[in-house]
């Protein structure tokens, strides 16, 4: 369009860091006719909403991410009464502008890339390359530890764990 002015996805956004549906749908004819595959956001020409394209594609370098499993984690997420996507661990809502509740990628399987949720960015941090079982026991043991004031359980310390840094500097 011919002096018009692009609309750029931080423009959407309002102060949560969650793009409102009204920005979205007042923004409608710049953006295209397209909804969202997903989230059912105005799309433009393409499949996806910025949001859900930008989610889609965000990957480490040298990560081949698993497209499938990834598009199946945007569906199963989409909470359409919030209108965002939720954190697989803790049901709540997730932004797209940084911080604790920032949607970020997680392998409930550690290096699984068919088993990629969204959660929220902290809660990413705090599970590291756990396994469930394992995320589950640590929770446990910080539970009775720290709210019910019992000895830490070392057997939640998982045997050979690593940090997510030194497996990558070992090619893991």
């Amino acid at each position: 369009m011919q002096g018009s002015v692009p609309v750029l996805l931080r423009d959407l956004c309002g102060p949560s860091g969650v793009v409102s549906c009204d920005a979205m749908s007042s923004d409608a004819g710049l953006l295209g006719g397209r909804e969202c595959f997903v989230c059912l956001r105005p799309s433009g020409l393409k499949r996806y909403c910025p949001i859900c394209e930008g989610l889609l594609t965000r990957k480490r370098k040298g990560q081949k991410p698993n497209m499938r499993s990834r598009r199946e984690a945007l569906h199963d997420q989409w909470n359409e009464d919030l209108q965002a996507f939720t954190c697989k661990y803790t049901s709540i809502a997730s932004t797209h502008t940084g911080g604790a509740r920032n949607a970020e990628w997680e392998h409930v399987i550690p290096r699984d890339e068919s088993s990629v949720v969204l959660v929220a960015a902290l809660v990413n941090r705090m599970k590291a390359d756990l396994t469930e079982d394992q995320w589950d026991a640590m929770i446990g043991a910080l539970y009775a530890l720290r709210i019910e004031g019992k000895p830490f359980d070392e057997s939640a310390l998982p045997l050979n764990w690593q940090t997510k840094a030194s497996s990558w500097r070992n090619g893991d």
